[in-house]
């Protein structure tokens, strides 16, 4: 099935400026754009009278997926330095942007260092992409949750197959596959301009898990 939500807007109870909450009308948190689920099951068709002993063990085997691919999900470029000077404990505080946002996404170098989800500067700019508002203000500029995080993978395979015993139980033996290709899932970009890493990605999930089981039902 093909999901794709419309865009959403959400005012933010959080205000990070308490003068003015009109520059946070922006995409909600979990707004994510596009996502696909698909679901799939199929009877092996080798022997299926299970009749010979061949039959029984290798016959009514059944394979079903699950395979998930969705969009990133919105995040703000912030960071706790309190430029506005409203005290410290007032949360992470906007910056603005200078210019348009350049996703490498293929994890190109952007200034000769690998791992970068989008440019830190202004492409073709050494000018930062962020800046520190100016002493005592806030950010006019409509910036939070102006990025996209990766977007997410997820392939899910089993094998099964019940074995009769008698009139009354059955034992089933199922082998899963997690994530069985081990596609890796980027996440952790950093949104913060004060920091080394501010562009990067810093984190990864989704290692391939594999697991056998039998279950006896009577």
């Amino acid at each position: 099935k093909l999901h794709r939500p419309a865009q959403r807007f959400w005012r933010t109870p959080v205000v990070a400026t308490p003068f003015s909450a009109t520059n946070l009308w922006s995409p909600s948190d979990f707004d994510t754009r596009h996502q696909v689920v698909l679901n799939s099951i199929y009877e092996l068709p080798f022997f299926k009278g299970q009749k010979s002993l061949a039959g029984k063990i290798a016959g009514g085997w059944q394979i079903s997926g699950v395979i998930q691919f969705q969009t990133g999900t919105p995040g703000t470029i912030a960071s706790g330095d309190d430029f506005a000077g409203v005290g410290s404990g007032s949360g992470s505080q906007i910056w603005n942007i200078s210019g348009p946002i350049s996703y490498d996404r293929g994890f190109a170098a952007s200034n000769g260092v690998a791992s970068y989800w989008f440019n830190p500067n202004i492409v073709n700019n050494a000018q930062s992409l962020a800046t520190r508002p100016a002493a005592g203000t806030f950010t006019t500029q409509f910036n939070r949750n102006l990025t996209y995080s990766p977007g997410f993978q997820n392939w899910n395979v089993s094998a099964f197959k019940n074995f009769k015993i008698g009139e009354r139980a059955n034992v089933q033996f199922r082998a899963d596959g997690f994530n069985f290709i081990n596609h890796p899932n980027w996440g952790g970009v950093d949104r913060s301009p004060t920091s080394a890493t501010f562009g990067k990605v810093t984190g990864k999930s989704a290692e391939r898990n594999m697991q056998m089981s039998l279950r006896l039902s009577f």
